[in-house]
């Protein structure tokens, strides 16, 4: 029998959203070949309508719970603003660090527990949140020749939300990150530009460091092709997150098109958003507003099922990366390249800005000229109903679980 992997992710099924995907995707294919992967995760008392658990039902993926000692309820992903007002006290007080702070408290005897049982010597952690990796440092002080590997699925001690800490959270949260990089055997990142900032931050651990995608799944596909559809409608769809300024471009997007003043764009474009941190009313205040009425139609968040069908009447997906995560790139992007959309991605340069423009997808930094310019192309490419075709094979969650086995063996 292979040797076991021990997984630590405080966000596991029936945990939801996408910071539970990219390992629900990586469990499924471990365990393809009968290997067995046990994971550690919290004690979750919902199922999230938008989860991955279908991934993970499998007799070689044995999940372990412990209590988070964070209180159950202020997970609720619908929660009164009374729930939210007690979630913000508590992580700006008590859980400065991140909602996994006390975890250890439950989870280290636990993990110990099942590495010893079951002959363990590879461990993973993944975060954020964070804490985690601290929790995984403690777990290699114990176990010593345990093989650490810590997963950054986003920036730790550089993101714009640990920079805005006090000097005392920021000094202690420091010593933590510090503290898993050096007891790490190795150190997974999602693109190449968050670990080239991670190798001018924490220099000295840069030999530790690779790059393991995020990607999509082709069993999601299903049965059907692009090549069923016969787009009628010039519609573009985003479903992704809209913190961080991303409604910046939709606001550029108005602009643009008003200054290009096409008639064909004025009656045939649409842009369908997918998102329930936002509608409409949230640009009420724009001078622009009836033009945002005209392209733009809101709707609330749909299940992965449900977006995949939307992926396939659409004629064009939109990617949006926040100004201030060049290196960084949503999740959703994967799945426009597993349906074959062409992809009008904006942001301000970045390491998948480049993959996506050298591959002859639709590419625009944060400016109106440059927006205007992939309008202008993308109504060219609709009247002459060209797609593209599956040409982002090196991102299958398959092929970049070979590449992680590799890593970790």
């Amino acid at each position: 029998m292979k040797p076991s992997v021990l997984l630590i992710a405080f966000q596991f099924c029936p945990k939801g959203g996408v910071g539970t995907r990219r390992w629900s995707k990586f469990a499924k294919y471990i365990v393809k070949d009968e290997s067995s992967l046990h994971v550690l995760t919290i004690n979750y008392p919902y199922k999230d309508s938008m989860n991955w658990c279908h991934d993970v039902k499998d007799k070689n993926i044995i999940i372990h719970r412990t209590n988070s000692m964070y209180p159950n309820f202020l997970f609720r992903t619908r929660r009164s603003l009374f729930i939210k007002m007690i979630d913000r006290v508590l992580n700006s007080t008590i859980y400065f660090l991140d909602y996994a702070q006390y975890w250890r408290l439950t989870a280290i005897s636990k993990a110990i527990s099942i590495i010893k049982t079951n002959n363990i010597k590879n461990v993973i952690v993944t975060g954020a949140p964070f804490s985690s990796f601290y929790l995984g440092h403690k777990i290699k002080r114990k176990i010593p020749h345990i093989k650490l590997f810590l997963d950054y699925r986003d920036p730790w001690n550089i993101s714009p939300s640990f920079i805005k800490k006090n000097r005392l959270f920021k000094k202690i949260s420091l010593n933590r990150e510090i503290k898993a990089l050096k007891s790490a055997d190795k150190v997974f990142f999602t693109t190449n530009d968050l670990k080239n900032k991670y190798s001018l931050f924490q220099t000295k651990f840069k030999s530790k460091y690779s790059v393991i995608y995020n990607g999509y799944d082709i069993d999601d596909k299903g049965e059907e092709t692009q090549e069923n559809y016969d787009y009628k409608e010039f519609n573009i769809v985003y479903a992704g997150n809209l913190s961080f300024g991303r409604t910046k471009a939709f606001e550029l997007i108005v602009q643009a098109l008003i200054e290009l003043d096409d008639e064909f764009l004025k009656d045939r474009l649409r842009i369908n958003v997918f998102n329930d941190q936002i509608d409409l009313n949230h640009f009420g205040s724009k001078l622009e507003f009836n033009e945002f009425k005209r392209y733009f139609r809101f709707n609330g968040k749909v299940t992965p099922h449900e977006v995949f069908q939307l992926y396939k009447e659409h004629f064009c997906c939109l990617s949006i990366n926040a100004e201030v995560f060049p290196y960084l790139v949503g999740a959703k992007l994967f799945d426009y390249m597993l349906f074959g959309n062409n992809i009008w991605h904006i942001s301000n340069g970045g390491e998948f800005y480049n993959i996506l423009k050298d591959k002859g997808m639709y590419c625009s930094f944060y400016t109106i000229e440059e927006i205007k310019y992939q309008l202008l192309n993308l109504k060219k490419a609709f009247l002459k109903r060209k797609s593209t075709e599956l040409i982002f094979n090196e991102f299958e969650y398959n092929l970049l679980t070979e590449k992680l086995l590799n890593e970790i063996n």
